[in-house]
């Protein structure tokens, strides 16, 4: 991938994770390059962010490639890295996000997301997604945007003529 990659970082990052976070993306081939973000709160009022603004296509297609059928595990095992830190803590306030930089759409990845759902990631349009953040949903088993959702439902009111007779 020529591309940089920017890696932004908010709050206290310890520095042997934000260097195994760097190591690791310079591993399967990427420039990073980091942006600390100026916070202007207390470090304890703000989650541990990490930013990886990227043009995800490409990202995704560069890891397919270089790693086959093993991309998602490479990237799952970089989330957990950051996550839970060198040391394996469960610091619910760590967040890993993806954010493209050709459309600006975010994806979130959480802590404990199972495989399936990188896999799924590596596998979803993700030019059907007019705004982020996308999240995973375990019980549909899909990426998705809530407010996409909530948008279409506002712009197209429910046809209550399909739910079938009505009641008296």
């Amino acid at each position: 991938m020529t591309a940089p990659v920017t890696v932004r970082v908010a709050a206290d990052v310890p520095p042997e994770d934000l260097d195994q976070l760097l190591g690791d993306l310079r591993a399967i081939g990427l420039n990073p390059q980091l942006r600390p973000v100026a916070t202007r709160r207390g470090v304890s009022d703000l989650p541990w962010l990490v930013l990886l603004a990227l043009p995800m296509k490409l990202f995704f297609e560069t890891l397919m490639q270089q790693l086959a059928g093993d991309a998602y595990l490479r990237l799952k095992t970089i989330a957990a890295r950051v996550l839970h830190g060198q040391h394996g803590s469960e610091d619910n306030r760590r967040v890993l996000a993806l954010e493209d930089t050709t459309t600006g759409l975010l994806v979130v990845l959480e802590p404990d997301l199972p495989p399936e759902a990188y896999q799924r990631l590596f596998h979803t349009d993700l030019s059907a997604f007019a705004r982020g953040p996308l999240h995973y949903d375990r019980s549909r088993q899909q990426w998705r945007s809530e407010l996409d959702e909530w948008e279409r439902q506002s712009h197209f009111p429910h046809d209550h003529s399909l739910d079938g007779p009505r009641r008296a």
